[in-house]
C-alpha cells in the first residue's frame, strides 16, 4: 500500500482526503511542513498552498524527497513551480473544490507514472561513454571518476564539455552544487567561494580567456590545496598557443592539463554518428516522455551528410525537434527538422482552406474533402509501412540479437495494429450514407464519447472542466455525429499535454467547444481548420479530424479550430439546434 503525505492548513481538507484515499493508500497528514508528522515517508505529497511563512520548511521537505511527485491543490494557471522548487519534478494540479473521483484519478496517475527526474537521471549517464564520446575521451573520463584532479576538455563549442562535466560530477557527488561560468567573468574571489566545499563543482568555459589576475589566484588555490571542490575547464584550442602568446600562465596550464579530454567536432566523427543518433534519441525519449523511435537508413544518411556547426548540441536539438514534431515510430529523411521553422511547415499540401471550401459548390466541396482524406490516408499508412520496410532491411542483424528481435516484434505489432485500426475506422466511415436526421441530445452523446477515453485522460492526468451548460438537442443523424465526436476526441486526447485541463464550454445551443493545450505538432496539423488560415501554408489535418469534419458537414454542421488564450487550441463543433 503506497503512502501519501497530505499537507494542508485546513483540517477539513486533511480529514476529507484521509477518508477518500484511506481505503486504497496509507495517508499521513500535517497542517504545515514544519510539523513532525510531515517527516513521514511517502510516495506522493499532496500540498495545499499555505502561508508564505511555511515556504522555507516546505522547500526543505521537498528537497529531501527529490523523486517524489507532488499534487498541488491549486490550478496550474498563475502558479510558479519555482516558488517551491517544483520545476524539476512531476507535478499535478487539482483546483479546490474537487470531487472524490477527480482526486483518486489524479493520485493514481501520479503514482502510476515514473517521475521525470528518474528519467533524466537515467538518460544523463550516456554522455560519459562511447559513442557520445570517442573511445579515447570515454577512457579518460572513466579514469577521472575517483580522482579530484582538474579535468580539461579541448574541443569546439557544442562538443559536450559542459554535459560531460555535469554528469561526471553528479555521478561522483550526487546532489552536490555545480556551477558553470564563462571564464572571462570570473573574479579571484569567486574561486574560493565556489570551490570551498569538498563536493562543489565548478566549470570554467573558455578557460583560455581567464584574466591573468584570476589565473594567479587559481594557481595558488591548486598549488596549496585550498580548493576543496572539483574543477572542470574547457578550451576550444590547446592552451599551448595562449601560453606562447603570453596570455596564459604556463605554470597553470600544466596542472589544468593533467587529465585532458579531447572532444573532436562531430563532422570528424561521422563513423560514430549512427550510434550517437540511436543513443541520444533513446535518452531524449526517456527524458521527454516520448515513444522510442528508429531512424531509417535514408534519415541516418542525411544526418551523416550535414556539417553540424553546433556539434552534439545541435544534433540533440534537431533530434528533439524531430521526435516532438513527428508521430511516426520510424523517422524518415523527410521527417528530419533541421531548423525550428520547419516545425510549422511540415507536410504542406495544396488544399483550399475552410472558408474557400464553404464557398465551393457541393461537388467541389466533396472533391476538396476527398483530397484531404486521401492525403491523410496516404500519410497514416506511410508511417507503419516505413517501419516495416526499415525493419526488414535490418532483418539480418535483428535475427542475431534477442533484444533486437523483441524490439522488432513490438514495433511490427504496433505498425500492423495501427493499420488495422485505421482500416476499421475507414470501413465504418464508408458505410455511412445520407443522414437519417432526428432529434439527438448532444450532451449525453459527448459524454458517451468522452467516457471511451477516460483511461487515457486519467493516465495523462487530464481533468475535464465544464462551464455547467449543456449543448441541448440537435437535428442530425445520431450514429454519424457519435462517430464524428469519437473521431475528434480520438485525434485530440492522445496529443494533449499531461496535467493540463480539457475545458468544455457551450457557447450556444447546438454547439460545444473544447479548449486544450496540445503538443505543437498537433496544433500545426490542424491549421487547415483555423479560421482565416493561409491557403499557401495550410496543412492537412489529422485523419480523425478530417473524418469528423466530413460527417459534421454532411449533417449540416461544422468543425472549426482557432487559437485561444495562453497558447491553447479551441475546437468548436456546431450543429443545427432543435427549436424548443
Amino acid at each position: 500500500m503506497s503512502s501519501i503525505l497530505v499537507i494542508d492548513a485546513s483540517r477539513t481538507i486533511r480529514e476529507t482526503l484521509s477518508i477518500v484515499l484511506g481505503q486504497e493508500f496509507h495517508v499521513s497528514t500535517a497542517a504545515s511542513a514544519a510539523e513532525p508528522s510531515a517527516s513521514a515517508e511517502s510516495a506522493l505529497v499532496i500540498l495545499g498552498l499555505s502561508a508564505r511563512a511555511d515556504e522555507e520548511p516546505m522547500r526543505a521537505l521537498l528537497a529531501a524527497r527529490p523523486d517524489v511527485p507532488v499534487l498541488v491543490l491549486h490550478g496550474s494557471e498563475g502558479f510558479d513551480p519555482g516558488r517551491l522548487a517544483l520545476a524539476e519534478r512531476r507535478v499535478g494540479f487539482l483546483r479546490k473544490p474537487f470531487d472524490g473521483h477527480a482526486l483518486q484519478a489524479a493520485v493514481r496517475a501520479l503514482l502510476a507514472t515514473p517521475t521525470r527526474p528518474d528519467a533524466r537521471a537515467s538518460a544523463r549517464t550516456f554522455v560519459l561513454d562511447h559513442p557520445y564520446l570517442t573511445r579515447e575521451a570515454a577512457a579518460t573520463v572513466r579514469e577521472s571518476v575517483p580522482l579530484d584532479l582538474p579535468l580539461l576538455f579541448v574541443g569546439e563549442r557544442g562538443t559536450g564539455a559542459l554535459q560531460v562535466a555535469r554528469a561526471l560530477h553528479a555521478r561522483s557527488r550526487p546532489r552536490a552544487r555545480f556551477d558553470a561560468l564563462p571564464a572571462r567573468d570570473v573574479q579571484p574571489g569567486d574561486l574560493r567561494a565556489r570551490l570551498d566545499a569538498p563536493d562543489d563543482g565548478l566549470f570554467l568555459d573558455d578557460v583560455a580567456g581567464l584574466p591573468l589576475e584570476t589565473q594567479h589566484a587559481l594557481l595558488i588555490e591548486l598549488e596549496h590545496g585550498a580548493a576543496r571542490g572539483r574543477l572542470f575547464a574547457a578550451t576550444a584550442e590547446p592552451l599551448d598557443a595562449a601560453v606562447a602568446g603570453g596570455a596564459f600562465l604556463s605554470e597553470l596550464a600544466y596542472p589544468l592539463g593533467v587529465l585532458t579530454v579531447p572532444l573532436p567536432p562531430l563532422r570528424d566523427r561521422i563513423e560514430d554518428l549512427p550510434r550517437v543518433v540511436e543513443t541520444v534519441s533513446a535518452a531524449l525519449a526517456a527524458r521527454l516522455g516520448l515513444a522510442p523511435v528508429l531512424f531509417s537508413d535514408a534519415a541516418v544518411d542525411r544526418l551523416c551528410h550535414y556539417l553540424w556547426f553546433g556539434n552534439l548540441t545541435e544534433l540533440e536539438a534537431v533530434l528533439a525537434r524531430t521526435m516532438a514534431g513527428c508521430s511516426a515510430r520510424v523517422i524518415d529523411a523527410d521527417d528530419l527538422r533541421f531548423l525550428p521553422a520547419s516545425m510549422s511547415t511540415a507536410r504542406p499540401v495544396a488544399i483550399a482552406d475552410a472558408a474557400r471550401i464553404d464557398a465551393q459548390p457541393e461537388r467541389g466541396r466533396e472533391a476538396a474533402r476527398l483530397e484531404v482524406l486521401l492525403g491523410e490516408l496516404a500519410h497514416e499508412l506511410r508511417n507503419p509501412m516505413v517501419t516495416i520496410k526499415t525493419l526488414s532491411q535490418r532483418l539480418g542483424s535483428i535475427l542475431d540479437d534477442p533484444d533486437e528481435r523483441a524490439r522488432f516484434k513490438t514495433l511490427t505489432d504496433d505498425a500492423v495494429e495501427r493499420m488495422d485500426t485505421l482500416l476499421e475506422q475507414l470501413l465504418e466511415f464508408a458505410r455511412f450514407r445520407a443522414p437519417a436526421r432526428a432529434e439527438v441530445d448532444l450532451g449525453p452523446l459527448v459524454d458517451e464519447a468522452l467516457a471511451e477515453h477516460r483511461d487515457e485522460l486519467t493516465r495523462r492526468g487530464v481533468r475535464i472542466e465544464r462551464n455547467g451548460a449543456v449543448p441541448g438537442p440537435v437535428d442530425a443523424d445520431r450514429a454519424q455525429v457519435l462517430f464524428a465526436v469519437r473521431s475528434l476526441l480520438g485525434g485530440l486526447v492522445h496529443e494533449l499535454i499531461p496535467h493540463e485541463p480539457l475545458k468544455m464550454t457551450v457557447p450556444e445551443s447546438g454547439a460545444f467547444e473544447l479548449e486544450a493545450r496540445a503538443e505543437p505538432a498537433t496544433v500545426a496539423r490542424l491549421t487547415a481548420f483555423v479560421e482565416g488560415a493561409d491557403t499557401e501554408s495550410a496543412e492537412t489535418p489529422t485523419l480523425p479530424f478530417a473524418l469528423a469534419a466530413a460527417l459534421l458537414e454532411r449533417n449540416g454542421g461544422s468543425l472549426r479550430v482557432r487559437s485561444g488564450p495562453d497558447k491553447a487550441t479551441i475546437v468548436r463543433v456546431a450543429l443545427a439546434p432543435v427549436a424548443t
